[in-house]
Protein backbone atom coordinates (compact mmCIF):
# COMPACT_ATOMS: atom_id res chain seq x y z
CA UNK A 1 0.00 0.00 0.00
CA UNK A 2 1.58 3.37 -1.03
CA UNK A 3 1.73 5.71 1.96
CA UNK A 4 2.64 9.57 2.31
CA UNK A 5 3.99 11.68 4.59
CA UNK A 6 1.85 12.72 7.48
CA UNK A 7 0.38 16.00 6.73
CA UNK A 8 1.49 17.70 9.30
CA UNK A 9 5.16 16.83 8.27
CA UNK A 10 4.63 18.06 5.11
CA UNK A 11 3.25 21.68 6.57
CA UNK A 12 6.38 21.15 8.89
CA UNK A 13 8.72 20.71 6.08
CA UNK A 14 7.69 23.80 4.22
CA UNK A 15 7.67 25.48 6.96
CA UNK A 16 11.36 25.11 8.34
CA UNK A 17 12.71 26.77 5.41
CA UNK A 18 13.04 30.67 5.47
CA UNK A 19 13.54 32.76 2.73
CA UNK A 20 17.01 33.37 3.10
CA UNK A 21 18.12 29.81 2.81
CA UNK A 22 17.39 29.49 -1.41
CA UNK A 23 21.02 29.24 -2.16
CA UNK A 24 20.82 25.74 -3.94
CA UNK A 25 17.62 26.72 -5.31
CA UNK A 26 16.83 27.62 -9.26
CA UNK A 27 14.96 30.57 -10.31
CA UNK A 28 12.57 30.98 -12.77
CA UNK A 29 9.73 32.70 -13.69
CA UNK A 30 6.69 32.86 -16.09
CA UNK A 31 3.93 30.19 -16.35
CA UNK A 32 4.04 29.17 -12.68
CA UNK A 33 0.77 26.95 -13.40
CA UNK A 34 2.32 25.22 -16.22
CA UNK A 35 5.59 24.53 -14.24
CA UNK A 36 3.12 23.17 -11.25
CA UNK A 37 1.30 20.67 -13.56
CA UNK A 38 4.18 19.40 -15.26
CA UNK A 39 6.04 18.59 -11.58
CA UNK A 40 2.88 17.36 -9.88
CA UNK A 41 2.07 14.92 -12.30
CA UNK A 42 5.39 13.62 -12.24
CA UNK A 43 5.55 13.13 -8.88
CA UNK A 44 2.01 11.20 -9.09
CA UNK A 45 -0.70 13.70 -8.71
CA UNK A 46 -3.53 13.64 -10.64
CA UNK A 47 -5.41 16.61 -12.40
CA UNK A 48 -8.32 16.71 -12.51
CA UNK A 49 -8.47 19.48 -14.70
CA UNK A 50 -5.92 21.17 -17.64
CA UNK A 51 -8.35 23.48 -19.70
CA UNK A 52 -9.72 26.74 -18.80
CA UNK A 53 -7.10 27.06 -15.68
CA UNK A 54 -6.64 30.59 -14.26
CA UNK A 55 -3.08 32.06 -15.43
CA UNK A 56 -0.31 31.57 -12.67
CA UNK A 57 2.40 34.39 -13.39
CA UNK A 58 5.12 34.21 -11.04
CA UNK A 59 8.62 34.60 -10.57
CA UNK A 60 9.71 31.60 -8.24
CA UNK A 61 12.11 29.49 -6.67
CA UNK A 62 12.36 25.72 -6.39
CA UNK A 63 14.56 22.44 -5.84
CA UNK A 64 13.35 18.67 -7.10
CA UNK A 65 15.13 15.42 -6.32
CA UNK A 66 13.60 11.94 -7.33
CA UNK A 67 10.82 12.33 -4.61
CA UNK A 68 9.41 15.83 -5.16
CA UNK A 69 9.79 19.45 -5.66
CA UNK A 70 9.74 22.30 -3.14
CA UNK A 71 8.38 25.27 -4.76
CA UNK A 72 8.79 29.12 -3.01
CA UNK A 73 7.10 32.77 -4.06
CA UNK A 74 8.76 35.75 -2.15
CA UNK A 75 5.64 37.28 -1.09
CA UNK A 76 1.86 36.66 -0.36
CA UNK A 77 0.84 34.55 -3.31
CA UNK A 78 -1.90 31.94 -1.40
CA UNK A 79 -4.80 33.29 -2.93
CA UNK A 80 -3.73 32.96 -6.84
CA UNK A 81 -1.89 29.58 -5.77
CA UNK A 82 -5.09 28.18 -4.05
CA UNK A 83 -6.92 29.31 -6.88
CA UNK A 84 -4.97 27.48 -9.47
CA UNK A 85 -4.96 24.26 -7.03
CA UNK A 86 -8.35 24.16 -6.91
CA UNK A 87 -8.98 24.03 -10.19
CA UNK A 88 -6.28 21.94 -11.60
CA UNK A 89 -7.00 19.07 -8.55
CA UNK A 90 -10.05 19.85 -6.81
CA UNK A 91 -10.85 20.94 -2.83
CA UNK A 92 -7.88 19.77 -0.84
CA UNK A 93 -8.63 17.79 2.29
CA UNK A 94 -9.56 20.08 4.47
CA UNK A 95 -10.04 24.15 4.34
CA UNK A 96 -7.11 26.23 4.96
CA UNK A 97 -5.87 26.65 8.72
CA UNK A 98 -4.53 29.34 10.20
CA UNK A 99 -1.60 29.01 13.14
CA UNK A 100 0.27 31.64 15.08
CA UNK A 101 3.47 30.73 17.18
CA UNK A 102 6.27 32.43 18.33
CA UNK A 103 5.51 35.93 16.17
CA UNK A 104 5.24 33.49 12.72
CA UNK A 105 1.88 33.30 11.32
CA UNK A 106 1.15 30.34 9.00
CA UNK A 107 -2.45 29.49 6.26
CA UNK A 108 -1.77 26.43 4.84
CA UNK A 109 -3.44 23.22 3.89
CA UNK A 110 -3.02 19.78 1.95
CA UNK A 111 -4.25 17.36 -0.45
CA UNK A 112 -5.16 13.72 0.79
CA UNK A 113 -3.89 10.59 -0.62
CA UNK A 114 -6.41 10.20 -3.79
CA UNK A 115 -4.69 12.74 -5.16
CA UNK A 116 -1.54 10.49 -5.88
CA UNK A 117 0.97 12.50 -3.98
CA UNK A 118 1.54 14.54 -1.06
CA UNK A 119 0.95 18.20 -1.84
CA UNK A 120 0.51 20.82 0.51
CA UNK A 121 0.98 24.47 0.24
CA UNK A 122 0.84 27.54 2.62
CA UNK A 123 1.39 31.32 3.14
CA UNK A 124 3.95 32.55 5.84
CA UNK A 125 5.30 35.42 8.06
CA UNK A 126 8.25 35.23 9.52
CA UNK A 127 8.71 37.13 12.41
CA UNK A 128 10.93 39.27 11.00
CA UNK A 129 7.99 40.69 8.95
CA UNK A 130 9.12 38.66 5.41
CA UNK A 131 6.21 37.15 3.61
CA UNK A 132 6.63 33.70 1.57
CA UNK A 133 4.04 31.23 -0.01
CA UNK A 134 5.39 27.94 -0.68
CA UNK A 135 4.50 24.31 -1.99
CA UNK A 136 5.47 21.04 -1.87
CA UNK A 137 4.36 17.70 -4.43
CA UNK A 138 6.27 14.66 -2.53
CA UNK A 139 5.82 11.19 -4.53
CA UNK A 140 4.19 8.30 -2.63
CA UNK A 141 6.08 5.76 -1.35
CA UNK A 142 5.29 2.40 -2.36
Amino acid sequence: MARLLPPLALVLLIGCSSPDDFADYERQSGDLGAFILQHASKYGAHIQQTNGLPQFKADWLYKQDADGVQIYIIGDSFTPLQTFLVAAFGRPARSPRTNELGGTKRVGTWYGAELGAALAYSWETTRDGKQFTSMVVVRQKR
